[in-house]
């Protein structure tokens, strides 16, 4: 699941995800997880997978490669 986690439409998810017995892998842009940690530690509890997907979502081809290393390395410490 892309661009998450949002504090509106995840919970719904995984809910649906626990009653199907289903796990999946969730994008998780950075500024996100630090906005909403509580929901990055339920999506791991519940045994999902998650994926840096940097801090802000930039379009990487107007980053220079300074700022790509920040996207990226911000958002692992977060995540």
């Amino acid at each position: 699941f892309d661009d998450g986690p949002n504090p509106f439409s995840t919970p719904d998810l995984l809910d649906v995800l626990a009653e199907h017995e289903v796990t999946a892998t969730f994008c998780i842009i950075g500024a996100y997880a630090a906005e909403y940690p509580d929901l990055i530690r339920r999506i791991v509890a519940e045994g999902h997978g998650l994926v840096n997907h940097t801090m802000t979502h930039p379009d990487f081809s107007e980053c220079t490669p300074d700022e790509i290393d920040r996207q990226i390395g911000g958002a692992n410490e977060v995540i």
